[in-house]
């Protein structure tokens, strides 16, 4: 059988509710050359059922599954290995990928051989199913990494990347997790150039079960650790950056989740739309 040119790998960890949609949505894409990767972390739900099911009703999904569970940075490296394609797609098991998100992130990698992942914009929507807000991140290399000390300028369940080049930068590191996602797109940019497209390439489900909402105080003590080690491996970081990574992790450790979340947000969109008038035609 033909090798597929991308591998989307979707970890499963107690995902019952909305994976099925999750995995219509990539079923869905208008692009095909594609396999989906389910591997089931050792959930306690009917995840395993639902997998074994989905994979039934298309040969194009294969299933892995561990009795216990061995946390998301183990998951992810474990179904990269497993990938067939030369590009390994992400999404998460409550997110929904946009119909030409594959083709699009696939076009630009095939015609930018120097570039080692592409990522896109987000749209945010609740439980309800009804958008709220879209995340435009900076376009270029030269403005990802001019903003990669402040804020992650890439969404994990957005990305795509070479499977060569995150084997070669380590994969995710467990013990950064749930910042584990920023530490490797450092290693990443030490191997080639990075971008984001400038469309919503995914729609990211907030809800009050979403990873994002439940770690979020271990994701600031995270990050804080990621941003260190930046600062030795990466590149030394100013004084103002120093600052902001002090006040950063003050009120992520002292501020509600929400308030939090809604913050980030906030300067996110403030910080990147700045930084992407600098590369749009205007």
């Amino acid at each position: 059988m033909k090798r597929p040119l991308v591998s989307v790998i979707i970890p499963v960890y107690n995902g019952a509710s909305y994976l099925k949609q999750s995995v219509n949505s990539v079923e869905n894409s208008n692009f095909k050359d594609w396999e989906i990767i389910l591997v089931n972390d050792g959930s306690t739900d009917q995840s395993e059922n639902v997998c074994l099911n989905l994979q039934k009703k298309n040969k194009k999904i294969r299933v892995y599954s561990f009795k216990k569970n061995k946390g998301l940075s183990r998951t992810l490296n474990f179904a990269i290995l497993k990938a067939q394609g030369k590009y390994i797609a992400r999404l998460n098991q409550d997110d929904l990928m946009l119909p030409d998100r594959l083709e699009k992130q696939t076009d630009f990698l095939e015609k930018n051989p120097a570039y080692v992942m592409v990522g896109g914009a987000l749209e945010l929507f609740d439980e309800k199913g009804e958008s709220f807000e879209k995340l435009f991140l900076p376009l270029n290399d030269t403005e990802i990494r001019k903003n990669w000390f402040y804020l992650n300028s890439f969404a994990d369940p957005a990305v795509m990347y070479l499977k060569k080049a995150v084997i070669k930068a380590g994969g995710y590191r467990q013990k950064y997790y749930p910042a584990d996602d920023l530490h490797l797109w450092y290693r990443l940019g030490n191997l080639g150039k990075l971008a984001n497209l400038n469309q919503v390439v995914t729609r990211m489900r907030i809800h009050q079960k979403a990873a994002t909402m439940e770690r979020f105080r271990q994701l600031i003590r995270k990050t804080w650790q990621v941003h260190w080690w930046s600062a030795k491996h990466v590149q030394k970081p100013s004084l103002f950056i120093l600052l902001y990574w002090v006040i950063q992790y003050i009120l992520g450790m002292t501020l509600p989740a929400r308030i939090n979340f809604f913050a980030y947000r906030l300067v996110k969109k403030t910080i990147f739309l700045k930084s992407n008038l600098k590369v749009l035609p205007r």
